[in-house]
């Protein structure tokens, strides 16, 4: 029989950890997909991959980089104007530098492997596809040609569809960033970190901080 104190533990964890509720997390996801959608004047049919392409890890050093930048622009208000394309984050880091950790957080997360489910709001055309299905359009190893593996892509995701990736979001309870990229052909495609802010009304889409363009 197991110990009450054990017992406690085992319910306490839960709580946290592997337990612990992530309805807030596709809030926000949620929100920022309408938010992209609306910045396009489209209604887009999201196809999301259920984790993110490993080869993602390339952008990590793309990432380290550009939080140089941002400290350099923190030590001696050097010039990053180029990294400042989301103003709240020019305007406000220098009073709020707890952005700079949450992002190092968020790119040590990159690295481990994460799951989307699909908990997006019911007015989102959404479409949550395993890793196989993936490598059977785009693995050149199964797949053939990227532009024949284009071609079938969107013969199965007629309209405006983009394939996603959506990053864990680090959020610390007041700030919450993630990783978001859409691709809707082989030179075509973004990648960049969300921000959002929590105040009195909630979660609030503050900008965004680019990576890179196809």
């Amino acid at each position: 029989m197991m110990k009450p104190a054990l017992l406690l533990l085992l319910l306490a964890l839960s709580q946290f950890g592997f337990g612990q509720d992530k309805t807030a997390d596709y809030t926000i996801y949620s929100a920022y997909l309408k938010i992209y959608q609306k910045s396009k004047n489209k209604q887009f049919n999201y196809a999301i991959r259920e984790s993110m392409d490993r080869g993602q890890k390339n952008n990590l050093s793309t990432i380290v980089g550009m939080l140089g930048n941002f400290r350099s622009y923190l030590k001696d208000n050097s010039d990053a104007s180029m990294f400042f394309q989301c103003e709240y984050f020019r305007d406000t880091l220098k009073k709020d530098t707890l952005w700079l950790p949450l992002i190092e957080q968020l790119n040590q997360m990159m690295m481990r492997k994460h799951i989307i489910q699909n908990r997006f709001s019911n007015d989102l055309k959404v479409t949550v596809f395993a890793d196989y299905r993936y490598l059977e359009y785009f693995d050149r190893k199964t797949s053939g040609d990227i532009e024949e593996g284009w071609a079938a892509f969107h013969d199965d995701y007629p309209g405006y569809s983009l394939l996603t990736e959506l990053s864990p979001i680090a959020n610390d309870g007041k700030r919450a960033v993630f990783y978001f990229s859409t691709r809707c052909g082989s030179l075509c495609g973004t990648g960049q970190f969300v921000l959002f802010y929590k105040d009195d009304k909630g979660w609030r889409f503050v900008g965004i901080l680019p990576i890179w363009m196809a």
